[in-house]
């Protein structure tokens, strides 16, 4: 199947006219693909529901493939060889910023889940479609395959919340995909 991607929780997911579309404004909804963060990733994302609440709880999904190939070649080769630095403990300080009760990793908890490094776009490998695969709200920065990235940035990105300027670019390029909502709960 597609890689599928999701928006991250937030106190406003969509504006009033229910638009999904990615907000460069105030940065909103907060598009994701699962697991980035992790060091073993997961295969793919199921969602079960017993009882849905009488609000909230909206979560849109993006065929990340269609996202690849609605870019222009000159865009799909800019970012072909480019890396997304993800890290659990960025995306909960940066959520933290938004809700101060959100809890960030302890220091323990950080070092046992370091950053991960993964493609910006990865082939399927059943269907051979590339896809939009690891720019999301745990990207801390993103970096020509095999650049390092000193411990010192890091820690500003991990314990500030902060993002290294690549991750506006990038974010600016990808917020001009358009597509379908394929799924509404």
């Amino acid at each position: 199947g597609n890689l599928i991607s999701v928006p991250s929780s937030s106190t406003a997911l969509l504006p009033p006219d229910g638009c999904c579309q990615y907000r460069p404004e105030d940065r909103q909804p907060v598009w994701h693909t699962d697991g980035c963060h992790r060091q073993r990733k997961p295969i793919g994302s199921a969602f079960f529901c017993r009882a849905a609440p009488a609000e909230g709880a909206q979560t849109c999904f993006a065929d990340a493939a269609a996202g690849w190939a609605s870019l222009s070649p000159d865009e799909q080769e800019r970012l072909d060889g480019l890396e997304c630095i993800c890290s659990l403990a960025h995306h909960d300080r940066k959520i933290q910023l938004r809700r101060p009760e959100y809890p960030t990793l302890t220091p323990e908890q950080r070092a046992a889940n370091p950053p991960q490094r993964v493609p910006l776009a990865l082939v399927h490998p059943a269907t051979g479609r590339k896809a939009m695969y690891g720019f999301n709200s745990s990207t801390c920065c993103v970096v020509p395959k095999g650049t390092p990235c000193d411990q010192t940035s890091l820690d500003r990105y991990d314990l500030e919340g902060l993002e290294d300027p690549s991750v506006g670019i990038v974010r600016d390029l990808l917020a001009r995909i358009t597509g379908d909502l394929v799924v509404w709960d």
